[in-house]
């Protein structure tokens, strides 16, 4: 706009000057010829200039590149040209930066850590959904403030401490109920601290799975060291004093051996049986057909009757007679939770109640029974492995491993069902399948 005033400062002298020393026609030819050129200046070099001036931020965001005007001079067309690749490349390497920025937005959210950055002060500066997640909170409502603050759990603040003087930090510590696995580092410029990352990962399911396979370890050695111990002292004193032993004493610590190598193998077999149903926990490749329920009670009464020498009595109430399973797990399930009616059982007939009814579409079965029943507060451990009561129903003499209750467990779960107990001591316990 300056120069185009400055052009009309230009013309008007010259016109005046025309119209004085020139006749009147050739005064305006001359002034014609000078508003053509004005208007030619104008249009091809003027307004393409007053065009970038006036848009600039529209055109550096890229909302008006498709109409930047063309020019009829080279230099200022090839000046426009490049102005315009140049947004172009502009806006590509925009576009790039943002979804790389995307990117880096979403493996954050997803990387199943919590992830925090402050400055150098130590106040929040970025943190991504998990974090908002565990902290019941938006990011905006928390910019800025101090990370102290924000985790209020002496452990953290311990950790804060130790990481001030040094580069990188990492421990385990507990917030609220949950384990932690947490990682600090600085972020320098020139030996300067400009931030502070954090990385915290909840480890608490791995923590608890780590002490359930060290006490399974601990018991497998002690279920394994009794019967081993047994079965070497008396094969030793065998060994020993062969010639000292009456055939009796001989024919009993035969007995004995026996009894524990039977326990060895019984333990190693049902540790592989559950090992295989916990690795194959669905039922997709299980035959499933009509079994007629009280036939397969009946079955396994009359094995373990006949095992164990006790009368047993089974009273049944079933609203139908058949139920669509596998046959082989309803065996291993009912056959473990019977045996354990007899084995603690102080009574001369043990007593059972078997039912079973359809409630919303899924079958319902209890088994009750007379027994010496489970004090309440063991009740939660009794599916766990090798776990056994202590008191009276262990000190009942049987031959168990630990695992009968365990491996139910699991095999209602193969068949999709779930299994709990409701039981008193000195009355009896009950338990209840849903299929």
């Amino acid at each position: 706009m300056k120069i185009f005033t400055y052009l009309l400062l230009l013309i008007i002298p010259t016109a005046i000057l025309s119209f004085i020393y020139l006749d009147l026609t050739l005064s305006f030819i001359i002034l014609l010829l000078l508003v053509l050129l004005i208007k030619k200046i104008n249009n091809s070099i003027l307004y393409p200039i007053n065009f970038f001036t006036e848009n600039y931020e529209d055109i550096a965001s890229g909302e008006m590149s498709d109409l930047i005007p063309d020019s009829k001079v080279l230099e200022i067309s090839n000046f426009i040209n490049s102005i315009y690749k140049m947004d172009q490349i502009n806006n590509s390497r925009l576009s790039d930066f943002y979804d790389t920025e995307l990117q880096f937005e979403a493996i954050l959210n997803n990387i199943g850590s919590i992830i925090i950055t402050t400055n150098n002060q130590g106040e929040l500066s970025y943190i991504n959904i998990e974090g908002q997640i565990f902290l019941n909170t938006d990011y905006r409502d928390i910019k800025n403030i101090p990370i102290e603050r924000l985790i209020r759990n002496s452990n953290f603040h311990q950790f804060l401490d130790k990481f001030k003087n040094k580069a990188l930090h990492s421990d385990n510590i507990s917030i609220k109920d949950n384990t932690f696995h947490i990682k600090a580092s600085n972020i320098t410029e020139n030996d300067i601290i400009k931030r502070k990352i954090f990385m915290l990962t909840n480890i608490t399911e791995r923590e608890k799975l780590r002490a359930v396979r060290t006490d399974f370890v601990s018991n497998v050695s002690h279920e394994l060291k009794t019967p081993i111990t047994t079965i070497k002292g008396f094969s030793e004193t065998l060994l020993k004093d062969y010639d000292d032993l009456s055939k009796a004493e001989f024919l009993q610590f035969l007995k004995i051996i026996n009894k524990q190598s039977t326990r060895i193998d019984q333990i190693v077999n049902e540790l592989l049986f559950l090992s295989k149903i916990e690795n194959n926990s669905t039922d997709e490749n299980l035959e499933y057909v009509d079994i007629d329920i009280r036939l397969l009670i009946e079955s396994i009464v009359n094995e373990l009757s006949g095992k164990h020498l006790k009368e047993i009595n089974v009273d049944y109430n079933l609203s139908k007679p058949t139920i669509n399973s596998n046959k082989t797990l309803l065996l291993i399930i009912f056959n473990n939770l019977i045996e354990n009616s007899i084995k603690y059982n102080n009574n001369k007939i043990v007593s059972l109640q078997f039912s079973l009814d359809i409630f919303d579409g899924k079958t319902q079965i209890q088994l009750a029974d007379n027994g010496i029943g489970i004090d309440e507060s063991k009740i939660d451990r009794i599916f766990e492995r090798f776990y056994q009561v202590d008191g009276s129903r262990s000190k009942l003499e049987k031959i168990g491993t630990g695992l009968g209750l365990s491996i139910v467990k699991h095999v209602v779960k193969v068949l999709g069902g779930d299994i709990s107990v409701d039981s008193q001591l000195n009355k009896g316990t009950t338990f209840t399948i849903i299929l």
